[in-house]
């Protein structure tokens, strides 16, 4: 496969680190499909394609990501569906927009407009993609084994080798729990489960016992002081244990509007893995 402005890259993800791959290919001149799963809980959802799937559409860093017309996905039989899904998804790809369509549409979707690589952050239960769907598919390593369901794979472990990228047969570097990475941030999470609302923003500060939101009315409290940097969507049903706020417990700051080290590593390990196959 030789490099091309028009290659068509789908993007399995909606988390921010898919986002900020999918915000950094685009940029770089290449036409973008991201593919989310509706049920991800994006703590961070202020840099998340993902959260296109419920607004319609989301702005990062001056890029747009936009779903199409539901419509389009419900066309009756006889009618030429991958024509008219093909369409659509040009339209908002020569617009200059980021494509966003649901998991339950990929199959559609590639039908209509088949991708010439394929960049996959789900784990094999949330995914169907497989080694075979392009011409190039890249993984998240560890989730993914280059040359097994992927041809390279992207290390995405907080790691001194975080963005790294490995073929198959080539030297992994041993797991270890390396100095250089320390998790700044801590997790509130619910003890039940049920529908929950926010009673707070992200950005905002909170402090220990205060409450961040409910789940079917009964109070989930803090148990940090700090900046909240992610929060649960309103409305979302949650699961029992599930996590609802990330909370930073260092000096307040507005980074949190930001992608970070890790989406900034990841996303140019995925570009460069790409170029470097596109030019072989």
């Amino acid at each position: 496969m030789m490099f091309k402005k028009n290659n068509v890259v789908y993007i399995c993800g909606g988390n921010e680190i898919a986002s900020a791959t999918a915000v950094r290919l685009h940029n770089s001149g290449f036409e973008i499909v991201c593919v989310v799963n509706e049920n991800e809980n994006n703590l961070r959802y202020h840099l998340c394609i993902g959260d296109a799937i419920f607004q319609g559409q989301k702005i990062l860093e001056n890029v747009t990501a936009a779903t199409i017309d539901e419509s389009l996905w419900g066309i009756t039989e006889g009618e030429d569906r991958p024509s008219k899904i093909h369409q659509a998804l040009q339209y908002l790809l020569k617009d200059r927009k980021i494509a966003v369509i649901p998991q339950a549409d990929l199959s559609f979707a590639m039908d209509a407009l088949p991708p010439d690589v394929i960049v996959n952050f789900y784990s094999e239960n949330y995914s169907p993609i497989t080694i075979d769907d392009a011409h190039l598919v890249i993984g998240a390593f560890p989730l993914h084994q280059p040359g097994t369901n992927c041809h390279i794979a992207v290390e995405t472990r907080e790691t001194y080798h975080i963005g790294r990228y490995y073929t198959p047969n080539c030297h992994i570097p041993e797991a270890i729990n390396d100095p250089f990475f320390k998790q700044p941030f801590d997790w509130c999470k619910s003890p039940i489960g049920g529908v929950w609302v926010s009673l707070k923003n992200i950005g905002d500060m909170v402090h220990y016992n205060e409450a961040i939101g409910r789940v079917d009315s009964i109070e989930i409290r803090s148990p940090f002081d700090g900046q909240i940097w992610g929060l649960t969507h309103s409305g979302k049903i949650i699961e029992a244990r599930a996590a609802v706020a990330q909370i930073f417990q260092h000096t307040p700051s507005d980074a949190f509007r930001y992608f970070g080290y890790r989406e900034q590593a990841i996303s140019g390990g995925v570009l460069e893995a790409l170029l470097h196959f596109a030019m072989d």
